[in-house]
């Protein structure tokens, strides 16, 4: 048995918006353009994550969190940690 997709969420203030937003990164209107458009706007929420992700490292390294600390709550490794404890 395989597992089902993953769903994917799409916040917007309607459907017309969320068509909009598949339009754009849709380089053709076949099947493949679709899944194309969807992993584009997977790759755009996971840049979003990633930079919150990045700015609460900071957060947590300058409240006095050990790299550890946070590198076993990031599930990171901890040179990981420091370069973007580090970084901005």
């Amino acid at each position: 048995m395989t597992d089902p997709a993953p769903d994917i969420i799409i916040r917007t203030d309607s459907a017309e918006m969320a068509i909009e937003m598949l339009n754009h990164h849709r380089p053709s209107d076949d099947a493949l353009g679709a899944v194309l458009a969807c992993v584009a706007l997977h790759a755009e929420r996971l840049d979003h994550e990633q930079a919150i992700r990045d700015s609460l490292i900071r957060i947590a390294h300058q409240e006095g969190a050990s790299y550890r600390q946070i590198a076993q709550s990031a599930r990171l490794d901890q040179r990981t940690v420091a370069t973007i404890a580090k970084s901005g």
